[in-house]
């Protein structure tokens, strides 16, 4: 078969009808070509990016994940708060840089369990036990924990339990001139008329008392007072004979001063057992006078 005669029966309508057949794929290429030849470089479509020499080649872009969340631990949380855009990490020659974030970013801290939270104070653990602080004390379920590092302040010493004796004990006379609720020293001639004994708690130093003065009695010389330490076990009773009293000791004592406040104060710093079970007797003191009383208030 002759190719030069097939050739020259082909006519014009069958050239146009060929033709026709690639129309679609010509448009398309030139679309793309006036695309990149006329419309400007940030209007062109995502993923094409310009090489420099002319040629444009499609990279494929990393998705921005919805929010960064924990500090620690890289984790990715679903907080919106992160525009699709807003990640870009970059690469240079020897070096990596960090990823940057926008303003419009937002992180949260709740989901890791280290020191990074700022739910609690610097200094502070948010595990509920007991810990260091610089806020003073923590308290944790029903205690009070004091970490500020101070010594905690001495508790006072008070009187818990106490019974007073008389020369006249069991007798009417033993309360006459005695307020009820005191606690009456005294002496009349050359012996004592009244002791007192009380038993302590606190880990204080100094015991006061108060004087009711309608109960004082001074009609010859001062009044004398010292504690002395009991050397037995005793109960609480008021206006007991002198004899059932607790003894006490003759030279593990101290003497008593009268404020200017009327309060009367005995220093027992010199014992270590001040609030034990045996307490102190309160007795006429070295160089009180013959007759006198002082009632204390309890």
């Amino acid at each position: 078969m002759d190719p030069m005669g097939s050739l020259g029966e082909l006519s014009l309508g069958d050239i146009g009808r060929a033709l026709g057949r690639y129309k679609p794929v010509a448009a398309t290429v030139l679309a793309i070509l006036l695309a990149l030849a006329v419309l400007p470089e940030p209007e062109r479509p995502p993923g094409l990016a310009s090489t420099g020499t002319g040629a444009d080649i499609a990279t494929p872009r990393r998705a921005a994940p919805a929010s960064v969340s924990g500090a620690t631990d890289g984790t990715v949380g679903t907080d919106a708060g992160v525009a699709g855009d807003s990640f870009s990490p970059s690469v240079t020659s020897g070096t990596t840089s960090f990823p940057s974030f926008s303003s419009g970013s937002s992180f949260s801290a709740g989901t890791t369990s280290d020191s990074a939270s700022s739910d609690f104070p610097s200094g502070s653990s948010s595990d509920g036990g007991s810990s260091t602080s610089n806020f003073g004390p923590i308290t944790s379920g029903t205690s009070t924990v004091d970490t500020t590092g101070e010594p905690p302040a001495p508790k006072p010493l008070r009187v818990v339990a106490a019974g007073w004796a008389s020369r006249t004990g069991g007798t009417p006379l033993a309360k006459e001139g005695v307020p009820a609720g005191t606690l009456p020293v005294g002496a009349r001639a050359t012996t004592d008329d009244k002791i007192t004994f009380v038993r302590l708690a606190g880990d204080g130093t100094s015991l006061g008392f108060a004087a009711d003065p309608a109960g004082n009695r001074e009609v010859s010389g001062p009044p004398k007072i010292q504690a002395c330490k009991i050397t037995e076990k005793w109960e609480e009773a008021e206006g007991i004979p002198l004899p059932d009293a607790p003894t006490h000791s003759e030279t593990k004592c101290v003497q008593g001063t009268l404020a200017a406040s009327g309060i009367w104060v005995f220093d027992l710093s010199s014992f270590e057992d001040r609030a034990d079970e045996l307490g102190f007797a309160l007795v006429p003191g070295d160089g009180a006078g013959v007759d006198w009383q002082v009632a204390f208030k309890r």
